[in-house]
């Protein structure tokens, strides 16, 4: 437990670092769709790995999702630094397989466990590297620390829960997708954002997805 924690820490972090270096070279749309990708790692890890076959429907379902991921995010403008997009989705992913990893190889019973040193790590790595950069934290980046970690936490924790449940290919495409949709909701009912006729459609095949992952 001790040792995966470390690993998902580092990880958790990285990808967190990934995902800002990559918006202000890719931009937002770019790096957020690479990132949302990433759920392709625990998916080919379980299959491999794990042997977890998944149905002709779930298949389905799962190439439906990546393609509206895609289809949503897509623009035709070029992507300046297509490295640094690659390294996010392997470290995004990475993270992600991590807690299938543990819920295979781990005891459940140390789940808690498992989140703590996970955080706790994540936690060092990033104070390590604000002291190299010379960086001090001030009150408003507490509170917004606090307003990211603490939903990622339980995120991390359902996500966990869920894999006991369920195969991967139901609940990394699924976490993926609601998570989608739920922040475009948002966007429409509390921030009065337009919603582009491609991102509702991609949002509705989305859903359809999650019907066919779950057959």
């Amino acid at each position: 437990t001790f040792f995966m924690s470390m690993i998902n820490g580092f990880f958790y972090l990285a990808g967190f670092v990934a995902l800002q270096y990559n918006i202000q070279k890719n931009g937002l749309v770019y790096s957020s769709m690479f990132m949302k990708l990433g759920i392709m790692i625990p998916i080919l890890l379980s299959f491999f790995v794990y042997r977890e076959i998944p149905t002709l429907f779930q298949i389905i379902g799962l190439i439906l999702a990546l393609s509206m991921i895609i289809f949503m995010n897509y623009t035709d403008q070029s992507i300046p630094f297509l490295p640094g997009l690659i390294l996010l989705l392997v470290l995004g992913g990475s993270g992600d397989a991590m807690s299938k990893v543990f819920q295979m190889t781990g005891q459940m019973s140390n789940s808690a466990f498992f989140l703590f040193y996970t955080f706790f790590f994540a936690f060092v790595l990033c104070f390590l590297f604000m002291k190299y950069k010379k960086q001090t934290i001030g009150k408003e980046e507490m509170i917004y620390g606090l307003c990211i970690g603490i939903p990622n936490y339980f995120s991390a924790k359902f996500l966990l829960f869920a894999l006991t449940e369920f195969p991967s290919i139901i609940v990394y495409p699924t976490y993926s997708i609601l998570t989608i949709c739920i922040l475009g909701l948002a966007g429409i009912v509390f921030f009065k954002e337009k919603v582009e006729k491609r991102t509702l459609i991609a949002m509705i095949f989305m859903l359809v997805a999650i019907g066919f992952l779950n057959m």
